[in-house]
């Protein structure tokens, strides 16, 4: 299967390193031997040579796939650059990994009167997250890596990857006796788009063995509208599966309320760039309230995104909305500081 590498005007995710590429194109020429696909490897070779640093991304990319083809690839171009006497750099597969992190989302817990008391929250559901590990910058967020894995064509495959750890990851936590939390994914335009996004979503919980009621979809506006009588369709298969749907980052995008109104949205969640300036700016203060008064009324839960500070707790619950995410409750983690994480809720529940 060959895997062509288009240019990419967007953002590149590591500089560029002449050695670095030097390396690979010399381990990619070794296995030029018929060892694997020979095209395959011409059009990575020739990638690097034209695309320079954006070449060597998309490589990196390739190589570092969560899947045995990526890994078993490696395996060969390690090998044989051993073989040639011109070795890769032996940090270079492991620099390059894929991090799954996971963040809680809190609500105020019942039985508080008023804003200012003091009573704590509850988890209410977890998101899931993934970021590209990059020797030199750390962890890549996914606004820059995921426009690379879309020219590479990957992005697809990645995201089902992800959605299928996080199904997965969900239910050992429910397993293991922890609390059956929904968990969030964020879906991009092009895995919604492709053809086999529902039956993909259906297959992954067939698999994983979690219901349906505990995976809640992320979408963006302007994934939504982009085609909204297409968009409206997939939604009612997910929705008929038993799948809830969230809008992302609402409030920046342009999204029409009366497709709002049709499409069967369970969750908004509102935008950290307003969230930011709530206790600063009266005027992204009344978007804030506005967007949770209108929620309300459609019967939407609306969660605020990005709370870092107790004053935008305090004021978000004084507008009624009592469910958040943000460094205030937790910051991304792991799989296992998630589950001490609920660990340590549940008997902080248990002793109030």
């Amino acid at each position: 299967m060959t895997t062509p590498i288009p240019p990419s005007p967007n953002i590149l995710l590591i500089e560029n390193d002449p050695a670095l590429a030097d390396e690979i194109r010399t381990a990619l020429t070794a296995t030029g031997s018929g060892s694997f696909d020979v095209e395959w490897v011409r059009q990575l070779s020739n990638g690097i040579a034209r695309l320079g640093k954006k070449g060597i991304a998309a490589v990196l990319l390739e190589l570092s796939l969560p899947d045995s083809q990526g890994i078993e690839t490696f395996d060969k171009l390690f090998t044989a650059s051993f073989a040639q006497g011109t070795p890769l750099h032996r940090g270079t597969r492991t620099a390059y990994q894929w991090q799954h992190r996971y963040q809680r989302v809190s609500e105020k817990r019942r039985g508080c009167r008023n804003a200012d008391q003091e009573c704590g929250h509850g988890d209410v559901g977890v998101e899931a997250l993934i970021r590209w590990q990059q020797p030199d910058r750390g962890l890549i967020a996914p606004a820059q890596f995921v426009p690379v894995a879309e020219d590479c064509g990957r992005i697809v495959q990645i995201g089902r990857w992800v959605l299928r750890e996080a199904c997965r990851q969900a239910r050992a936590w429910q397993n293991a006796g922890l609390p059956p939390l929904p968990i969030a994914f964020n879906v991009s335009a092009v895995e919604f788009r492709d053809k086999g996004f529902v039956e993909g979503v259906r297959a992954i919980l067939s698999e994983t063995g979690l219901q349906a009621r505990y995976l809640e979809l992320e979408l963006t506006e302007r994934v939504l509208m982009e085609d909204a009588e297409s968009t409206a369709s997939v939604l009612q298969e997910l929705k008929m599966m038993g799948v809830h749907l969230a809008v992302d980052d609402f409030g920046t995008g342009y999204s029409s309320l009366s497709y709002l109104r049709q499409f069967p949205i369970d969750v908004l969640k509102i935008d950290r760039s307003f969230v930011d300036r709530i206790t600063a700016n009266p005027d992204d203060s009344s978007i804030v309230s506005a967007i949770i008064h209108m929620g309300k009324s459609l019967k939407h839960r609306v969660i605020a995104e990005g709370i870092e500070t107790q004053e935008q707790r305090a004021y978000l619950q004084t507008q009624r909305c009592t469910e958040g995410q943000g460094y205030l409750f937790s910051r991304p983690l792991c799989a296992a500081q998630f589950a001490h994480l609920l660990e340590m809720s549940i008997r902080d529940t248990a002793v109030h």
